[in-house]
């Protein structure tokens, strides 16, 4: 995702005039993301 490489969203997104800044975290900080597995194993059988 953050690497070099032309098929990568950070190049392709520079490409396109953005500037970026990537956060090299794991997706388990994000709270609502946190939220959704949750009430998914919730429901799970």
């Amino acid at each position: 995702m953050a690497s070099e490489e032309s098929d990568r969203w950070k190049s392709v997104l520079e490409k396109a005039d953005y500037t970026v800044e990537p956060k090299l975290v794991g997706i388990e900080v994000y709270k609502e993301i946190v939220n959704v597995w949750v009430e998914h194993k919730s429901q799970a059988k």
